[in-house]
């Protein structure tokens, strides 16, 4: 992990360099940030700290090694990448902590928290964090696994910012989130009467699960308060009223949200913004440089507080030698 002083080195740098340069057209309401094609980007902090892991290249290898990148509308700068397989998966909104994976000498997966602001911790081996709150609490799965190399169970469990003494809740559950009150949420999946049923719940910090609706989430604002997903094959928004259908089109989904309520997602296979109400195709938000006029943005999976958007883009004309799709931020 980078150091305290480092870190705030490069934000300060940034930031300068930032307002140095000349800002977007009226038309865009985001600058378009490429990410380097070998990286897969999965979570964002508020303060533009890019978190994911980037694939090998070589041939005949899908190793991928944990890289962490800072961005701002000057460019992109490489924070860390890990020496060993491992992956980031998700990051604080506050930056100070990541939780992911590494693989150890005996290639056994071990979860991992890393973290400036404490003493970075380990969830266990064949654990798997994908998410972290500002005070360093991780939210994951804890697995079992059996022949062929497939998964027996699988446990959703919140780790308490100290260690591996993790509080295991629901199998086959899926985590997306952990709240800054430290609320987890998750989709638990469950066979009744012959039929597998998705619900979205929350586990709470006294030990209580609620029910929130059936359907699945695929991502959480980090105060808690509106839930991400899919509900009957469309867009939803869960809050404290209820769930709230996007109309976005059957096979929509919302993958993520924020703190204002505004969230991302998919809808007719393009990239959209949910805000106030409205649906926006992101492709219509942005001024795409000359060499990207063929691609399109299709996935928006995740939004940080400050409105920066984590987008996936697809490439409308592939040839040998070029990628089929790349990761991209959309710097608000």
């Amino acid at each position: 992990m980078i150091t305290t002083r480092n870190r705030w080195l490069l934000l300060i740098a940034l930031a300068s360099l930032a307002l140095a340069l000349p800002g977007q057209t009226a038309t865009a309401k985001y600058t378009f940030m490429p990410l380097p094609p070998l990286f897969t980007a999965n979570d964002l902090s508020d303060q533009r700290e890019i978190v994911g892991s980037t694939r090998d290249g070589a041939i005949g290898s899908d190793e991928e090694y944990a890289t962490s990148y800072l961005a701002s509308i000057a460019g992109l700068i490489e924070l860390d990448q890990l020496s060993e397989p491992s992956v980031y998966r998700g990051i604080s909104p506050s930056g100070d902590h990541i939780a992911g994976w590494s693989k150890n000498t005996l290639g056994v997966w071990v979860g991992q928290v890393w973290s400036w602001a404490i003493p970075s911790y380990s969830t266990g081996p064949n654990t798997f964090p994908v998410a972290v709150n500002n005070s360093g609490r991780s939210t994951g799965v804890q697995v079992t696994w059996g022949p062929n190399n497939q998964i027996a169970t699988q446990k959703v469990f919140r780790s308490p910012a100290t260690g591996t003494t993790l509080e295991i809740l629901d199998e086959w559950g899926d985590p997306v989130g952990i709240s800054t009150g430290g609320i987890a949420t998750y989709t638990l999946t469950e066979v009744l009467g012959g039929r597998v049923i998705n619900r979205v719940k929350n586990w709470l910090p006294n030990g209580s699960r609620i029910v929130i609706d059936e359907g699945e989430c695929f991502g959480v604002s980090s105060s808690g308060a509106t839930i991400a997903g899919q509900k009957l094959t469309q867009a939803t928004l869960w809050t404290a009223s209820g769930a709230m259908n996007l109309k976005a089109g059957t096979n929509s989904l919302a993958l993520d949200a924020n703190d204002a309520g505004t969230a991302v997602g998919i809808s007719r296979g393009r990239a959209y913004l949910f805000e106030r109400g409205k649906r926006v195709d992101l492709n219509t938000m942005v001024k795409l440089p000359k060499e990207w006029k063929k691609w399109r943005l299709v996935r928006a999976k995740a939004i940080n507080n400050r409105g920066d958007i984590l987008v996936t883009a697809q490439n409308l004309t592939p040839s040998q030698g070029k990628p089929a799709y790349v990761d991209v931020a959309l710097l608000k």
